[in-house]
C-alpha cells in the first residue's frame, strides 16, 4: 500500500502546551530560548510589549507563520481552512515533541515586526480554532522585510572594482538580515597583474579583497543577534593559491571567515601520480607557472594540520552531483560558511533538521527500537514545511529571491544521531552503528525523493520553474544509452531486475548525479516505506517524475551543524558524536545575590554515571564516547555513509588528537574523496593557540621606577587575560593584581618589532606605573575610553560598543576584566566562549559553546 502525501500528516493532535506550563525541555534549553529565541510580542491582556514566555508560544508563532504561506495555493473554502489548521498543528506538534526544528534564522525571523503589532499579535498567538482563512492570509500578506528565514547564501565576486564592492554591499545586506554568506574569490586577477583600464596599476589579489569583506563583517552584526559569518573560497589553479592557504596563519587574520580551497579532480589525480599542475592567470587565461601537484597538495594538508584551515571543497564532485548541471547559470562555485550547502551564485537555501533521537521507542518489556515508519513520515512533512518557508521568507535581495524561487532548494538534515545511538545501545562508530546509519540514510534519501515528487503529484503544486533541466538531463542520459526513455507504463510495472539494470546504467553515466542513483538504490533497503512491492511502486513514480521534470525542489538533503537548535531540544548536534558529558554556566543565584556556577550533565547519564564522571572523568559504559574517543577512520565512515545520499553537503569535523600527523590528514581527505563526500573539515586538538589565564609573571625587565613607585610584590602575581580581534590582529590585555587591587597592565598587538606593538606596550607600561603610584584603574579607563582613530570595529562579546582605536579598545577590555568575575580563556589554553566564558568545541568546522549556544558562524 502506498500512502498519499496528506496521509503523512496527522489529523488529530494532543492538547497544546499550556502558557507557562511544562515544556519537557531542560533548564539549559529554556535558558537558551529565553536568551536568543523568544520574540517580543504585544500582550492584549496587559496592553504592553513583553517577551514570549513559553516554548508553546514560541512554537505557535513559528508554526502559524510558516503555515500561513500555504494560503497562496488555496482558494478559501471550508476544506482549505481545515487543511491550514491541520498543517499548522502538524508543525506545532513536531516542534513541541522535539521531532523537527527549522534553522535559527527561521526561528528568529518568523513574525518579525508583526508580533509587536496589536492588530496582528492576537492572530499569531490565538488558538488555531479561532483562526479564519482570512486571518491566515492576512499574516501571509503582512510579512515585513525582517521576516528573513534562510541560513545559507552564496554570491559571486566578479573581477571588476564595481563588481567587488557590489558584492561587499550585498554580503553586508545578507548579514544584516541574519544570513551567512559564501563567495568564491577565484575570478579576481592575481596579485601583481595589470589592472583593467590601462593606467599602469597592479592588482592586489583576492586575499586583499577578502580583508574588505572581513571589515564589513566586523561592523555588521547578523540580524542584531550574531556576528557575521563568511565563507571564502579559491580555485586550486589560481596563481595566488599559496597566499590563500596561508591567509589565516597569522592569529587574528580574517576572523569572520571560514576559508576552503576548491580542490579539482585534476589536482587529486596529479598529486597522486606525481604530475605537474598549472596555475592559470585570471587576467589572460595563460599559465603563470607550473608547480608539482604534490607540493600544492602537501601545502594544503600541512596548513590544515597546523591550524584547521583551510577546509577542502571537492568542487568537481559538487558540480557532477548537481541536478541543474546543464544550465550554466546554475554552476556551483562556493558553499555557505559551514559548508553544508553548495549553491549557485545568488541563491539561498533554508535548512531544517529531524531529531533522530525522538524516534527511538521503548516496548512494554523495556527494549529499545527505532520507528522507521514515523521517521519517514517526518521526512515527508519536513520537506513540505521547508518548501513553504521559501514562500514565507522576505529575502534580503530581489535577485536572490528571483533565483532561489526558480530552483526552490531545501536542505533537510538530521540531528540527535549520537544520542539515538546511546539509547539503542550502540557505540558511535561501531559496525552496528554504521549499519544503522546506512539504513537511516537510505530511508531518508528515498523518502526525500518521494516528497519532492509528491508535492507536485499528490499536493498539486507546480514543479520548480527550472525543472525542465532535469527532463533534459534524463533525455541526455537516454541518448547516451542509444535508446528512448521508457514509456510511462514501464514505470508502473517496475520490477526488481529491471530497476537494478537501470541503476547500473545510471551509475555508468556521468550525466546522472551520483547521489540520485544512490538514493534510488536505497528503495531496495529503505525502511518505513512499505514492502518491496510498495517501494518499487514508489521508485517507479519517482523515476517518472524526474524524467518528466515534475519535481518541486532542486535540492533535498543537507546535514548542518545544528549546534543551537539541537541544544534547544536537548539532543546531540547533527551527525556529530557528543563532545562532553557535562558543562557549566554562570546563572543568577536564587536569592538574587550575584551569580553562581551551575554544572549541567548530559540527560542520558544516570545518577550513578554522573558520580562516575566526577570520580573517573568519564562513564565506563562503552556506548558513552566523545568525539575525541573515536578514531579518525570512524569519523570519516559516518561522513561517507551519509554522503552517498545527501545531494547538497555535510558539515562534519574529523577530530584528531594533538599527535596526529600530516599523513593522517592526507589519508582522511583521500578517503572522503573516494567515498563521495563534497568536503570535510579536520581539527587537530591544540592546533589553534589561544592565550590562557595568566597566573604567574616573571619580573618585568627594564621597567623604570622611582621611590614613589610601588615595587612588585614578588615572583607570583595573580592576573586575568582577555584576547579579542582587531583590524590588526589579536590584542591581548592582561591585568595583574596585588591582593584585590589592580597593580599592572600588559597589552600587546601586532608583529614583534612593529611600531604598533611598541606603542601598545608603552601605553600599558605607562598605565602600570600610574597604578603602582596610587592611581585608580577607573581613571585610566575614563581617560582612554572614547579616543578615536581611523578604524572602527566590534568585539565579539559586545554587539553595541564600537571600538574606535587601540587606546579605546584597551579601556573597554580593562573594563570587562574588572567588571566580570570569571575566566576569559579556558584554563587549558583552549578558546573560551566570549559570551559566557565556558570552553568551546569545534563542531563541523565552527567553534560552538554548549553552555550558552554561542557560535561565531552558525
Amino acid at each position: 500500500m502506498v500512502f498519499s502525501y496528506k496521509d503523512r500528516f496527522r489529523s488529530s493532535f494532543p492538547s497544546p502546551l499550556p502558557a507557562g506550563g511544562e515544556s519537557g525541555l531542560s533548564e539549559n534549553a529554556m535558558w537558551l530560548l529565553d536568551q536568543r529565541y523568544f520574540a517580543r510580542r504585544y500582550d492584549s491582556v496587559s496592553g504592553t510589549i513583553r517577551k514570549e514566555a513559553s516554548f508553546g508560544e514560541f512554537a505557535r508563532r513559528v508554526a502559524r507563520i510558516v503555515a500561513s504561506a500555504e494560503t497562496a495555493y488555496l482558494g478559501g473554502s471550508a476544506s482549505d481552512l481545515e487543511w491550514l489548521r491541520r498543517l499548522e498543528n502538524s508543525i506545532y506538534d513536531d516542534i513541541t515533541n522535539r521531532r523537527f526544528l527549522f534553522n535559527s534564522p527561521c526561528l528568529f525571523g518568523a513574525g518579525a515586526g508583526m508580533t509587536v503589532d496589536p492588530g496582528l499579535s492576537g492572530r499569531i498567538y490565538c488558538p488555531p480554532e479561532e483562526m479564519t482563512f482570512e486571518d491566515y492570509d492576512l499574516l501571509r500578506r503582512s510579512r515585513t522585510r525582517s521576516q528573513q528565514l534562510f541560513a545559507c547564501f552564496v554570491i559571486d565576486v566578479p573581477d571588476s572594482i564595481d563588481g567587488i564592492f557590489d558584492g561587499v554591499k550585498d554580503a553586508a545586506v545578507i548579514s544584516k538580515y541574519g544570513g551567512g554568506v559564501g563567495g568564491n574569490f577565484g575570478h579576481l586577477r592575481e596579485r601583481g597583474s595589470a589592472i583593467n583600464g590601462g593606467i599602469g596599476g597592479q592588482a592586489s589579489g583576492p586575499v586583499s579583497f577578502m580583508e574588505t569583506w572581513n571589515t564589513m563583517g566586523a561592523v555588521v552584526v547578523q540580524g542584531g543577534r550574531r556576528r557575521a559569518a563568511l565563507m571564502g573560497m579559491l580555485f586550486d589553479d589560481h596563481p595566488d593559491i599559496f597566499d590563500f592557504i596561508d591567509a589565516k596563519v597569522e592569529e587574528g587574520k580574517l576572523p569572520y571567515f571560514n576559508i576552503s580551497v576548491c580542490v579539482s579532480d585534476k589536482l587529486m589525480k596529479e598529486a597522486e601520480g606525481g604530475g605537474d599542475f598549472s596555475l592559470v592567470s585570471r587576467s589572460d587565461g595563460k599559465t603563470v607557472r607550473r608547480v608539482k601537484a604534490a607540493d600544492l597538495w602537501n601545502k594544503l594538508c600541512e596548513s590544515a594540520w597546523k591550524r584547521g584551515d583551510p577546509g577542502i571543497f571537492f568542487i568537481d564532485r559538487a558540480n557532477d552531483d548537481n541536478l541543474l548541471k546543464l544550465g550554466e547559470t546554475w554552476k556551483i562555485e562556493s558553499t555557505n560558511p559551514c559548508g553544508e550547502q553548495p549553491l549557485p551564485n545568488y541563491t539561498s537555501c533554508n535548512l531544517g533538521s529531524v531529531n533522530v533521537e525522538a524516534f527511538v521507542t521503548t516496548s512494554p518489556d523495556g527494549r529499545k527500537s527505532f520507528d522507521f515508519s514515523a521517521f519517514v513520515d517526518q521526512v515527508f512533512r519536513s520537506m513540505y514545511y521547508l518548501d513553504l518557508v521559501i514562500d514565507a521568507c522576505s529575502y534580503p535581495l530581489e535577485r536572490i529571491e528571483e533565483r532561489t524561487k526558480k530552483i526552490r532548494p531545501v536542505g533537510l538534515g538530521i540531528m540527535g544521531l549520537a544520542d539515538a545511538a546511546i539509547l539503542l545501545g550502540m557505540r558511535y562508530g561501531s559496525p552496528r552503528f554504521s549499519e544503522f546509519c546506512k539504513c537511516l540514510g537510505d530511508s531518508m534519501g528515498s523518502a526525500a525523493l518521494c516528497a519532492a515528487a509528491g508535492i507536485v503529484s499528490d499536493m498539486g503544486k507546480d514543479p520548480f520553474p527550472e525543472a525542465g533541466l532535469i527532463e533534459d538531463l534524463f533525455s541526455e542520459f537516454a541518448r547516451e544509452q542509444g535508446e528512448e526513455l521508457f514509456p510511462e507504463s514501464w514505470y508502473g510495472r517496475l520490477d526488481r531486475e529491471g530497476f537494478r539494470s537501470l541503476l547500473e546504467k545510471m551509475r555508468s553515466s556521468a550525466t546522472i548525479p551520483y547521489t540520485l542513483s544512490n538514493a534510488l538504490e536505497g528503495f531496495f533497503t529503505a525502511q518505513g516505506l512499505g514492502n518491496e512491492g510498495a517501494r518499487l511502486e514508489l521508485a517507479g513514480n519517482v523515476l517518472l517524475a524526474f524524467t518528466k521534470g515534475k519535481i518541486r525542489n532542486s535540492r533535498r538533503l543537507s546535514v548542518a551543524p545544528t549546534g543551537s537548535i539541537s541544544m534547544l531540544i536537548d539532543t546531540s548536534a547533527g551527525i556529530e558524536p557528543n563532545f562532553a558529558w557535562s558543562w557549566t554556566r554562570r546563572i543568577a543565584r536564587a536569592d538574587g545575590e550575584g551569580q553562581e556556577t551551575r554544572e549541567f550533565c548530559h540527560k542520558l547519564l544516570s545518577p550513578g554515571q554522573v558520580d562516575e564522571l566526577h570520580e573517573k572523568g568519564k562513564p565506563s559504559d562503552p556506548v558513552f564516547v566523545t568525539a575525541y574517543d573515536i578514531p579518525p577512520d570512524e569519523h570519516v565512515e559516518v561522513t561517507g555513509i551519509f554522503a552517498r545520499v545527501v545531494d547538497s553537503g555535510i558539515s562534519k569535523t574529523v577530530n584528531l588528537p594533538s599527535g596526529a600527523t600530516v599523513d593522517e590528514v592526507k589519508q582522511i581527505y583521500r578517503r572522503c574523496y573516494a567515498m563521495g563526500a563534497k568536503g570535510i573539515t579536520i581539527y587537530r586538538d591544540g592546533s589553534r593557540s589561544f592565550q590562557p589565564i595568566e597566573t604567574a609573571k616573571k619580573p618585568e625587565e627594564q621597567v623604570p621606577h622611582t621611590s614613589r613607585v610601588k615595587e612588585r610584590p614578588g615572583l607570583v602575581v595573580f592576573g586575568k587575560t582577555i584576547k579579542e580581534q582587531t583590524p590588526w590582529g589579536s590584542i591581548y590585555v592582561t591585568l595583574n593584581f596585588d591582593g584585590t587591587e589592580p597593580f599592572e597592565v600588559f597589552a600587546t598587538i601586532g608583529k614583534s618589532g612593529s611600531e604598533l606593538k611598541a606603542m601598545t606596550e608603552a601605553l600599558s607600561r605607562a598605565i602600570s606605573i600610574g597604578l603602582r603610584s596610587g592611581g585608580k584603574l577607573e581613571d585610566f579607563i575614563a581617560t582612554l575610553k572614547g579616543l578615536s582613530g581611523k578604524e572602527y570595529w566590534l568585539f565579539e562579546f559586545d554587539d553595541k560598543h564600537v571600538a574606535r582605536s587601540i587606546p579605546d579598545a584597551i579601556a573597554v577590555l580593562l573594563e570587562k576584566l574588572i567588571g566580570k568575575d570569571g575566566d576569559v580563556h579556558g584554563a587549558d589554553g583552549g578558546v573560551a566562549c566570549p559570551e559566557c566564558g565556558a570552553p568551546m568545541e569545534m563542531i563541523s568546522g565552527c567553534e560552538y559553546c554548549f553552555s550558552c549556544g554561542y557560535s561565531p558562524c552558525k
